[in-house]
This record gives structure tokens, C-alpha cells and sequence, in this order.
């Protein structure tokens, strides 16, 4: 790869590249449904187990689920907070 060349990728405009993945993904959702979108994260899966058999450790799995727990717990105190208007 050439320097231009990477600079050129660094400059790009931030907004339009998250716009283009935003509409490419609404687009692969509207054509393929849920189905789709597990799709891919399974191939997502099996090729980060690919370069990293080890992945998740026991860590990052410890890290995913408390992470998870307490996204949860935000989601249970909005819904307490909105059912009690």
C-alpha cells in the first residue's frame, strides 16, 4: 500500500462512512430479515476463531456478561420508570 493511498483512507469523511454502513446494513435488514443479521454474525464468529482460538478467554467472557447484566438493569429501572407515569 502506498502512503497516498493511506492517507487518502484517513481523511476520508467519518460522517459519510458511518451513513454508507448504516444504510448498507438497514438494506441487508429489509432484504434479509434477522436471519440475515445471524448469518453474519456467525461468520463474524468463526472467522475471529480462525485467527484466535482461544477468543473469548474466560476474561472477556466474564467482562461480555457483566457488561450485559447491567445493560439489563438500566433497561429494567427505564421501563419501572416509564410504567410508573
Amino acid at each position: 500500500m502506498d502512503p497516498a493511498s493511506i492517507r487518502e483512507f484517513a481523511r476520508r469523511n467519518r460522517t459519510e462512512v458511518q451513513e454508507s454502513k448504516q444504510h448498507y446494513w438497514a438494506e441487508q435488514y429489509r432484504v434479509h430479515g434477522p436471519a440475515g443479521a445471524m448469518r453474519t454474525s456467525q461468520a463474524l464468529w468463526q472467522y475471529v476463531r480462525r485467527l484466535r482460538p482461544d477468543w473469548p478467554t474466560a476474561r472477556e467472557r466474564a467482562e461480555d456478561l457483566a457488561y450485559h447484566i447491567e445493560v439489563k438493569r438500566k433497561i429494567d429501572r427505564a421501563a419501572h420508570a416509564f410504567a410508573a407515569r
